[in-house]
């Protein structure tokens, strides 16, 4: 609520209407209420992932809506009625807004490579949902807009005529006069991404969800140091029905747990064969020279009875199968990061396999869980990311008819996500399932704006006009609406800086610190691409 409190704000300063407050919520709801019928349909849960599908079409419906009103408004001031505006709107617009939903849902489509379900389900709502937001802004949204009336006028437009306008008619001539070094910062931008980015880790640890003065945060902490609450399962299968009461199989299980048991990061490990030798020495009187393990399967059967009949508290349903086949030990650790519990459990396995071979060790349990989940995550972003960057390159050679120009508009919607992705690399920041969409969802927005840029800049180059001129009329067009969306992104999502858990504050940052970004990278190093390459 805060964050769309912001946009309202923000965009009733910048329109000086209250009426344009409301418009964009239209766009908004519509497709929101579509995609959660169509997640419904699906049969598709609430998940910690796809609970961001509500800021994910607040930032697609807020972008696509912001370049319609701008363009809708900017024709009723060219004294066109509401059904003219309508119609002009959809003849400047419907090409480069369709290419933007095509370009975002692939975006949204490329993460559905990852092996996590949540991801999949995520990916499919998204990519679906900008084709969705696509589908409306180009029928119901402009078809309502056909009935405004009232525009706002040059006094109320108080920043898009004022600063905005000064700025967007200074941006080409500055993106001129500094071509080389703009240029050559950016690349210097690559250099850095190429270092940073191999280096993003991904830790989904829940105790990273938390600010470290909580006090969930605290609690788990204390109670964590004093029993090591998280930890790692092992079953052991001993191949047939029966066999784990065999002497030489227990031998071998309390040879485990002695290793395990000196381990410094682990707890006590219990297991059955802890009840196996405290019964046995319960029946001699307590006596310590009993506490050991039976001599012989008969034996083991018996001390199992004894113990299962001695109390309903006294259940082993948890450790041993019914047919005593598997036998589970829990192993409590102490909660380690990403990096720390991989080189952990990379040791343990290496570790037993050689001390214990004729074990069939089979390894389960939450951090082995979390352990998995980041492998995935890291191997569907590398992919994800790299199918999204083909599809949309794509796209834009389609868009543009030309590979040179499908790579410059590419490029300045990409180096913002690779920029904030290796400063996370280089402060120390690993991501987690909450953050792990960033990308997508901001490279659609970035990837959207470069395209109402470009797709101008070609239509007046082919026109016959200069390039000066083309980019002066490009960036002064597409210019206010690209700056309108980012102040809103930027200043909405920034409000995530006040909320409790660290993913969601992160998620905020970084969407924030991307359009801020994306903006410089539209109307700066656009142009200056485009200065350096068509002389």
């Amino acid at each position: 609520p805060l964050v769309a409190m912001i946009f309202c704000l923000i965009l009733w300063l910048l329109f000086g209407s209250f009426l344009c407050c409301l418009l964009p919520w239209v766009l908004i709801g519509s497709g929101l209420l579509i995609v959660k019928w169509l997640q419904a349909f699906l049969q598709f849960p609430m998940t910690v992932v796809n609970v961001a599908l509500f800021p994910t079409m607040m930032i697609i419906g807020m972008g696509v809506s912001v370049h319609i009103l701008t363009e809708f408004f900017r024709s009723r001031r060219g004294n066109l009625d509401c059904r003219d505006s309508a119609k002009t709107t959809i003849r400047n617009l419907f090409k480069p807004v369709w290419f933007t939903a095509l370009t975002t849902a692939a975006g949204f489509g490329a993460l559905s490579v990852t092996n996590l379900v949540p991801v999949k389900q995520y990916a499919i709502l998204a990519a679906s949902g900008s084709l969705i937001m696509f589908i409306v802004a180009m029928t119901t949204f402009i078809s309502f807009l056909s009935f405004v009336k009232s525009v706002p006028t040059k006094k109320k437009y108080l920043f898009s005529e004022g600063w905005v306008v000064s700025l967007t008619k200074k941006v080409p001539t500055f993106a001129k006069s500094n071509q080389n070094r703009i240029v050559l910062f950016a690349f210097a931008m690559v250099g850095f991404c190429c270092f940073a980015v191999p280096k993003i880790s991904v830790d989904s640890n829940i105790f990273n969800y938390f600010k470290s003065g909580s006090w969930i945060y605290q609690d788990m902490k204390y109670f964590d140091k004093l029993y090591k609450f998280s930890g790692i399962e092992l079953v052991l299968d001993s191949g047939r029905s029966e066999a784990i009461k065999e002497p030489s199989f227990l031998r071998q299980v309390e040879g485990l747990q002695f290793y395990l048991n000196s381990l410094d990061s682990t707890g006590r490990v219990l297991s059955l064969v802890d009840r196996l030798k405290q019964t046995r020495k319960a029946l001699y009187n307590d006596d310590e020279q009993f506490y050991r393990l039976p001599d012989s399967s008969e034996m083991t059967a018996q001390l199992l009875m004894i113990y299962l009949n001695s109390g309903p508290e006294h259940d082993l349903s948890d450790q041993i199968d019914f047919d005593n086949r598997f036998l589970r030990i829990g192993v409590p650790i102490e909660n380690l990061s990403a990096a720390k519990f991989s080189n952990f459990y990379y040791d343990l396995r290496s570790n037993l396999n050689k001390l214990f071979p004729d074990l069939d060790i089979m390894f389960t349990g939450p951090l082995i869980l979390y352990n998995a989940q980041e492998i995935y995550i890291n191997s569907g972003l590398k992919r994800s990311f790299g199918l999204a960057l083909l599809m949309i390159g794509l796209s834009f050679l389609i868009l543009f008819k030309s590979v040179k120009y499908g790579i410059i508009a590419l490029f300045p919607s990409v180096l913002p996500i690779l920029t904030v992705g290796g400063l996370t690399a280089f402060i120390g920041i690993s991501l987690d399932l909450g953050t792990i969409i960033v990308g997508a969802m901001a490279m659609g927005i970035a990837v959207d704006d470069a395209i109402h840029v470009m797709a101008r800049y070609i239509t007046y180059k082919e026109a016959g006009q200069s390039t000066r001129a083309s980019v002066k009329r490009a960036v002064q067009e597409s210019g206010k609406p690209v700056i309108f969306t980012s102040l809103i992104l930027v200043f909405g999502f920034s409000a995530m800086l006040f909320a409790s858990l660290i993913p969601t504050i992160f998620f905020g940052i970084f969407v924030a610190l991307i359009m801020a970004l994306a903006v410089i990278g539209d109307l700066i190093i656009l142009p200056a691409l485009l200065f350096l390459t068509d002389k």
